[in-house]
């Protein structure tokens, strides 16, 4: 008697999981059928550029229903009658069939509107063809957040010939890292585009953080270990580049030129260092020391050490081909 209850308990539980498991799979095929429908209402051979960038967004989550149908199908074969399997095979078939048809619908489409320049091609409200532009990557880091910003506002954000979607599609091709992270969970619409920027705004337009950023980005510039017009230039590149950040933060940079001077000297090599204090005692004894003389002077040695890079190369090689003729008539002497 016992079990029999307990039969009939096992199989009301199994028609319980497969009433359910049947369910999901119903939701899973009613979103392929949605995807399908919208796919065949688009024009593929004449795609604007903000339906390439919906299709693109609307693609990458459709892919990955064949899993979670794959999935709920393995676990439906487990529970139904052996009677039922080649009904449940029938669904599989069908199910792959309509998706797969779908996703070379999609590649064709993408492929007929695919452009080879990973470039911004912004047009204007009368259709005059703008040059193109290289948007900025940026990766969350605190010290790019500035110049990112300033860039993406000037080429993307208040451009008159883009809509909010197309915004939306280049905001998040320039984004990496944890940057992504803020506005990845959104959906890929209009409304979300201003979303997507207020997030980053809040994010990172945090003036304490900033400064302290890129007060370290100076304190831990990479030091130079030798004679060099590529080190130089990059270290030059790094203050400007900070030192330009921190006063659109309204520090007060115009005072720090003792500050930055003996930081950015720390960080040169002894040949630089020597040449400087060398140059130093040219300059006009009126005043302190200022920034600019030596990043002047620092520009003026890098295009020096530039200049005579080619005749060094040159003389070398020339010393080296006189040695391999001595040898070579050697060798025909003996």
């Amino acid at each position: 008697m016992n079990n029999k209850r307990h039969s009939i308990v096992e199989i009301e539980n199994s028609v319980e999981i497969i009433r359910e498991l049947v369910k999901k799979r119903g939701t899973v095929k009613r979103k392929l059928t949605l995807f399908s429908k919208y796919v065949n209402s688009l024009d593929g051979s004449q795609l604007k550029g903000a339906q390439k960038a919906e299709l693109e967004e609307r693609y990458e989550p459709f892919k990955l229903l064949i899993d979670q149908f794959s999935t709920l199908q393995d676990e439906l074969d487990c529970y139904v009658l052996d009677s039922d399997l080649d009904g449940e095979l029938l669904e599989r078939e069908a199910f792959q069939n309509q998706f797969y048809a779908v996703v070379g619908k999609v590649k064709c489409i993408l492929k007929d509107n695919s452009n080879p320049n990973s470039e911004v091609q912004s047009r204007t409200s009368n259709h005059m063809k703008l040059p193109t532009i290289s948007l900025p990557k940026f990766d969350g880091s605190y010290d790019q957040w500035l110049e990112f910003r300033d860039t993406y506002l000037s080429m993307i954000h208040n451009s008159n010939g883009l809509d909010n979607v197309q915004k939306f599609h280049y905001l998040r091709s320039v984004l990496t890292g944890d940057a992504l992270q803020v506005v990845k969970a959104l959906e890929f619409s209009s409304d979300n585009y201003l979303v997507a920027w207020s997030l980053l705004e809040n994010r990172y337009n945090n003036d304490n953080l900033l400064v302290s950023n890129h007060v370290k980005a100076l304190f831990y510039a990479q030091s130079m270990n030798k004679e060099s017009a590529v080190q130089i230039r990059r270290l030059i590149d790094t203050v400007l580049r900070n030192m330009r950040a921190l006063k659109t933060l309204d520090e007060p940079t115009d005072t720090w030129d003792t500050l930055i001077i003996h930081v950015v000297t720390s960080k040169l090599d002894f040949s630089t260092d020597r040449e400087w204090e060398s140059h130093k005692s040219t300059l006009p004894k009126i005043g302190k020391l200022k920034l600019s003389q030596l990043m002047k002077f620092l520009t003026d040695r890098a295009d020096f050490l530039e200049s005579i890079r080619p005749q060094s190369k040159q003389s070398s090689d020339s010393h080296t081909k006189k040695q391999s003729v001595t040898k070579s008539c050697y060798n025909t002497q003996r």
